[in-house]
């Protein structure tokens, strides 16, 4: 998963240097369709290593008190960001699988999951 990863950075660093203004309309609308499914990819597997980490107890582990806390001082979040994104990643644990299979197909975003689990 490094690897993966190290390519998706590198693969990232190359799009940054890549002028957006010469693509056609179709183009556009084409890569932004596909960044946006790309986001909701990344977003799961942001989400199931918050879930691992939560598991193995790292912020316990690393003095803090939640992963809630954790992920806000390690990952620079705002507490309502840490919140959600460690609440996400405990539902996505069991009962919200189909959500999880969702965002790692891309065919769901983030952002449709902005309000807490329940």
């Amino acid at each position: 998963m490094a690897e993966t990863l190290s390519a998706m950075t590198a693969a990232l660093d190359g799009a940054a240097e890549s002028p957006v203004w010469s693509l056609s309309d179709g183009q556009v609308e084409e890569l932004l369709g596909e960044a946006h499914r790309l986001e909701g990819r990344l977003a799961e597997l942001t989400t199931r290593l918050i879930g691992e980490a939560d598991r193995r107890e790292l912020a316990k582990r690393a003095g803090g008190a939640s992963t809630q806390a954790w992920l806000r001082h390690r990952m620079q979040l705002s507490p309502a960001d840490a919140k959600r994104q460690a609440g996400l990643a405990a539902a996505m644990c069991g009962r919200l699988e189909l959500t999880r299979q969702a965002l790692a197909a891309g065919d769901v975003s983030q952002s449709m999951l902005r309000s807490s689990p329940r």
